[in-house]
């Protein structure tokens, strides 16, 4: 019998909510909620009432580019590891 030096073939389980259709989805609606904090930010500029509460919709729109960022670089990353995986087989 042959020896293996790893005998068990499997690929990684990845949950369902890391998977690449629900992070697209999700970079998506965090788009959806950067343009939401757009235009939270351009009626709190207008309004003299609403300016002292302009941090709000500055750091809406700053947390979703941060969590859009970061779920785009975890889908890059798991695809260049999914093309060196390929080239070496």
């Amino acid at each position: 019998m042959l020896e293996l030096d790893d005998p068990v073939f499997r690929e990684t389980i990845i949950p369902w909510y890391d998977s690449d259709g629900v992070c697209f989805s999700l970079i998506g609606f965090m788009g959806i909620v950067f343009i939401f904090g757009l235009f939270g930010i351009a009626s709190a500029i207008e309004k003299v009432e609403y300016q002292q509460y302009l941090w709000v919709p500055v750091g809406v729109s700053m947390m979703s580019v941060y969590v859009g960022i970061s779920i785009g670089l975890r889908l890059f990353w798991r695809k260049t590891q999914r093309r060196k995986r390929r080239r070496r087989d």
